[in-house]
């Protein structure tokens, strides 16, 4: 019995070994994963960065802070309902475009969002609503593509291994964040044509850039450029 058990488990490992080879050796799925790695690095700490950002930058009491919360929340929950139709509206290519710029955009405007602009919380409530929907769209785009890039058979391992590159980009970005935040690397306030611009700002400035940065890599979504026609299907 004992011997069975290490017979099924030695056959598990080596079926575990050759779907990972699989999926390395599948460039589109390898090339779109490091794609989602590098945009969810550039994103991952905008919505909990802009939260503290509320509470100790712009001193929002915590009504407030809850209240925009809330409504980011009901951005993802918009993307995920509104997600098949918007594909079949727009298609998956341009969505993911979109999605690409909204990454760029919505930190951009977050950025100028200093103290002392009227309405400064509903600005900073619809970008976070707009962020998370951004998101949203783009964790169903993110799935959809990995199943259609894995090879026949391989499907559990392929939506494994791009997810491990997004779990890293996420990770990685949201560190940064914190590393550039709690060690003071950071200056806590500079000027741009003397209008103050602090710690946090300076991060979504470079969030923005980063993710414009990213634009080189759009040709590894391979609905933008499907060259395997052979299994690839979104």
């Amino acid at each position: 019995m004992v011997m069975k058990l290490g017979f099924v488990n030695t056959v598990k490992i080596c079926d575990i070994k050759n779907a990972f080879k699989i999926s390395i050796h599948n460039g589109l799925l390898v090339s779109f994963s490091s794609y989602i790695c590098f945009l969810s690095l550039a994103f991952a700490a905008i919505q909990p960065l802009t939260l503290i950002y509320l509470r100790n930058g712009l001193n929002f009491g915590d009504n407030t802070v809850q209240i925009i919360s809330s409504t980011a929340l009901g951005g993802s929950i918009c993307g995920f309902f509104f997600y098949k139709r918007m594909v079949y509206r727009f298609g998956i290519k341009n969505l993911q475009i979109a999605i690409h710029f909204a990454y760029i955009l919505i930190p951009l405007g977050l950025f100028f969002c200093s103290d002392g602009i009227p309405y400064l919380s509903v600005m900073i409530g619809v970008l976070l609503f707009a962020g998370n929907f951004a998101f949203a769209c783009f964790v169903c785009t993110f799935s959809q593509e990995s199943l259609a890039l894995a090879r026949p058979g391989n499907i559990t391992m392929a939506n494994a291994f791009s997810q491990t590159y997004q779990m890293i980009g996420t990770a990685s970005g949201r560190t940064a964040a914190s590393l550039l935040l709690g060690n003071g690397v950071l200056t806590s306030s500079w000027k741009i044509w003397n209008i103050p611009i602090s710690n946090f700002q300076t991060i979504y400035l470079v969030s923005s850039g980063f993710a414009f940065f990213c634009l080189i890599l759009i040709l590894c979504i391979p609905s933008v450029v499907p060259k395997r026609e052979d299994y690839y299907c979104p």
